[in-house]
């Protein structure tokens, strides 16, 4: 789609107002078009239709299927020629066009297009719209029909420029010139976007005229859009013999004005040097326990531990791995334990062991356990009294196999009671660059991916998030997140490697949670908005607030947070608090992008994501590897220190770690969307995966969820938009899920006819969800994020009758029939005369 800056509005919707913008091309510019259409002995017309179809398919992201409208003026016939009278003709000029060609095979390819159209030239547009109408339905009116025909028209003028508009100077480097203004002769826009390349034989001189909807376009957009359609010029006819002659894909090209590039380069400047004096996690830990013995490390209800008892009894456990179970260097330890004091020492001793720490969370499926023990390879799994009895059905096998359960828990017990223990200091040789960490995540294909994270990949992320004020060693952490979400990692690690002290949860609820905040003062929370949402809302409605009043840092990271919610935050933490929005896949060790929430922010549609980490990279690119322009959406590549080795024994590391054009290092493929501001801040703007086609419409899941949550801001909590699949009909819709805020009164049929209202008003109707559920409560997963594979199905009979509609019965013979014949189709009773 075109990059509207407002969603297409409905027919009644619009006014019809039209703008205009004209920029004239350089001398230098115009000779070599001249040049180059005599070269290669193509018309004027057909040189420029095949610019703008390159034009076109890099602003709208790659679309290849490509259809424009042109004016023809219809004297096919010799005896026409002299004949007065308005023959003029509008025709379609669709082209699929392949990004891979080089420009001058598609200006071949454009020419004989041109030579088929014509031949057909005598055919009305009305007409043809009939045909085109005939294969497709017939619910929309002519002018829907038109404009999903085509949304764009380009025409070619052989004229003498009498235009006494001045000329203003845009840009001394080039001189290129522009002409703007409201151009009273054509105040009404028939397409959204009109091009009309105007050429004065006589003087050499050559324009680009917009002509633009203002429904649709800003008319800092068409400006912005003209200077790019100026640099794509400058590209393909500034240096006539090296074009070709390098056969340039058409992909390459770009439409990047120069400010864009110099912003998007500054934007990864992002290099400090650290001197990296630490080699392994747990060095710094123990340097710390050293320094400050006597520090509170570990804190659990009314249980603690100080650096130094912690350190003792993770050298002892260490120890025991290396002398009495024979572990080695490198080798993968499981652990499936709740939250609990053993949980930080056995991760502790699993590192000063060299070997790599692999969570198992406690409440998956034993089958799912077993088979992430396998894939890992795993000889040893580290248990404790509530989760050793999970692995009851698994003894036989796991007996064959030769791996050891372990009870931690009994462990540390049996050693208070000893007497003697090891006071020697382990140094197990590894490298920097070996494994600390193994995080799975689910996959495509429903098999579970080893995420693995090196030592120095942690280290670097701890270096970065410290230089940013993310984490210092002043913070009291609190530890939220279930060990199947790697920000759990930094928790344990982070803390203890700063000389911070970390308070644990032995569950998470979230009266308990708010709590311990206030018991243990905590300072800094790291979790995923979701948490943060119910935490918020149970704050708010129990009029206790000031649980969190310690709290410096607070960090929301997983999902894109809800401004409402950040809101709440802002008015009810300390004046000093800082909130962070941070946004990092695990394969890129914790965070990479971070976002001081600011004033703006609270009335803001979405939150940012920020910048880049110190010494991590963030790309935004289209599918071919190519920057996007500042406000286009493109996919999110992250480089820099985070980035992790690969998966485990996983053929799929080669799709996910991508060499980009002129980048030396490797980089992650997120299959997240994004885009830069002009400010050069980016917003997260969903998943690739959430990028649905429904009726050959492209749409993004994220922009309905957006408008949703504006409609209603304190009724509505949280919402999630689903394309689903009715099986009775065969047909996919638009499902909008809703959760209510817990002091919401509002009926939920009132809620669900508002919102859907709203959308009507804020969104072009092929994206407005056809049914709107009301849920408790929208379900998670275990790393506390929305879980879209849980979503309960709906009744699609509900798409087509409500309670509140009002039935209008068929009247005639004909309109009964056809009411019949749709009750059987949909399997239901009744339908009214007026339902869509």
């Amino acid at each position: 789609a075109l990059p509207y800056d407002h969603l297409s509005k409905l027919d009644q919707q619009r006014t019809g107002q039209g703008g205009y913008l004209t920029i004239e091309l350089d001398s230098f510019l115009v000779d070599r078009i001249l040049k180059y259409a005599q070269q290669c002995n193509v018309s004027l017309f057909q040189l420029a239709l095949t610019c703008y179809y390159i034009f076109l398919f890099k602003l709208t992201n790659g679309e290849k299927d490509l259809c424009i409208g042109s004016v023809s003026s219809n004297r096919y016939r010799h005896e026409l020629q002299n004949m007065i009278g308005m023959f003029v003709n509008t025709l379609p000029y669709r082209l699929v066009l392949d990004p891979t060609l080089t420009f001058g095979q598609l200006l071949y390819n454009v020419k004989e297009l041109c030579l088929s159209i014509l031949q057909y030239a005598y055919l009305p547009y009305q007409d043809i719209i009939q045909l085109h109408r005939a294969g497709t339905s017939t619910s929309n009116n002519n002018k829907q029909q038109q404009l999903a025909f085509f949304q764009t028209l380009f025409d070619f003028n052989s004229m003498n420029d009498s235009s006494s508009t001045t000329m203003i100077e845009l840009d001394e480097q080039t001189q290129l010139y522009r002409m703007f203004g409201d151009y009273n002769d054509r105040n009404v826009a028939k397409f959204d976007i009109t091009l009309s390349v105007n050429y004065d034989a006589q003087q050499s001189k050559m324009s680009c005229s917009f002509e633009y909807t203002r429904d649709l376009f800003e008319s800092k957009t068409i400006e912005n859009m003209a200077n790019s359609f100026q640099v794509l010029l400058q590209q393909l006819f500034s240096n006539l013999s090296s074009f070709d002659k390098e056969k340039q894909p058409l992909y390459e090209l770009s439409l990047l004005l120069p400010t864009e590039v110099r912003l998007l380069n500054s934007i990864n400047q992002t290099y400090v040097d650290f001197g990296h004096e630490t080699k392994y996690i747990h060095h710094e830990f123990v340097n710390i326990a050293n320094k400050h013995p006597q520090k509170l490390a570990i804190l659990l209800d009314d249980q603690s531990l100080t650096y130094c008892e912690t350190s003792f009894y993770v050298q002892q456990m260490a120890h025991h791995f290396i002398k009495n179970i024979n572990v080695k260097p490198k080798q993968i330890i499981c652990q499936c334990v709740e939250r609990s004091i053993e949980m930080v020492i056995s991760v502790l001793a699993t590192l000063v062991a060299g070997c790599v720490y692999c969570p198992l969370y406690h409440l998956d499926g034993i089958e799912r356990l077993y088979m992430l023990i396998q894939s890992t390879h795993s000889q040893l799994v580290l248990v404790h009294s509530q989760t050793e009895s999970k692995f009851d059905s698994l003894l036989d096998k796991i007996k064959n196999e030769n791996i050891t359960l372990f009870n931690t828990e009994s462990f540390i017990i049996n050693k208070i009671s000893l007497s003697t223990h090891n006071t020697q200091l382990l140094n197990v040789e590894i490298d920097s660059t070996d494994i600390a960490y193994l995080i799975h995540t689910s996959g495509s294909t429903g098999k579970p991916k080893g995420v693995q994270i090196s030592h120095n990949n942690f280290i670097s992320y701890v270096h970065s998030a410290k230089h940013v004020s993310l984490i210092n060693d002043m913070h009291v952490f609190l530890q939220i997140s279930s060990c199947s979400f790697d920000i759990h990692v930094e928790d344990l690690l982070a803390s203890l490697m700063l000389g911070a002290s970390l308070v644990m949860l032995k569950t998470l609820d979230i009266d308990y949670l708010s709590s311990t905040v206030e018991r243990h003062q905590v300072t800094r929370m790291h979790t995923v908005p979701t948490i943060t949402s119910l935490l918020c809302d149970y704050l708010e409605e129990t009029n206790s607030f000031q649980r969190l009043k310690t709290i410096q840092c607070f960090c929301s990271i997983g999902e894109a947070i809800v401004p409402r919610t950040v809101a709440k935050l802002a008015a009810n933490l300390s004046s000093d608090a800082i909130i962070y929005n941070l946004y990092g896949p695990a394969e890129c060790t914790i965070a990479s992008t971070y976002h001081m929430v600011n004033e703006k922010d609270l009335n803001a549609s979405s939150i940012p994501i920020g910048h880049p980490l110190p010494n991590y990279q963030c790309y935004i690119l289209d599918q071919y590897l190519q920057p996007v322009k500042i406000s286009e959406i493109g996919e999110i590549y992250i480089g820099g220190v985070g980035v992790f080795k690969g998966y485990l024994s996983n053929e799929l590391t080669a799709q996910a770690l991508v060499h980009l054009p002129n980048i030396k290092v490797k980089c992650y493929k997120t299959g997240d969307l994004g885009k830069y501001d002009v400010n050069g801040e980016i917003t997260y703007c969903g998943r690739i995966d959430f990028q649905v086609k429904l009726r050959g419409q492209r749409l993004e899941l994220g922009e309905i969820e957006n408008v949703i949550m504006k409609s209603s801001p304190n009724k509505i909590s949280n919402c999630v938009v689903n394309k689903v699949h009715d099986d009775k009909t065969k047909q996919d819709y638009l499902v909008a899920y809703i959760q209510m805020t817990p002091n919401s009164d509002m009926n939920e049929d009132k809620l669900k006819s508002q919102t859907k209202m709203y959308c009507q008003a804020h969104l072009p109707l092929y994206m407005v969800p056809t049914m709107f559920m009301i849920l408790d409560k929208l379900p998670l997963n275990s790393n506390g994020k929305i879980d879209r594979k849980l979503l309960p199905k709906p009744d699609f009979a509900a798409v087509y009758l409500n309670d509140e509609m009002i039935i209008i019965e068929p009247n005639t013979d004909m309109e009964r029939e056809i009411c019949d014949l749709w009750c059987k189709i949909l399997s239901l009773n009744k339908i009214s005369m007026k339902q869509n």
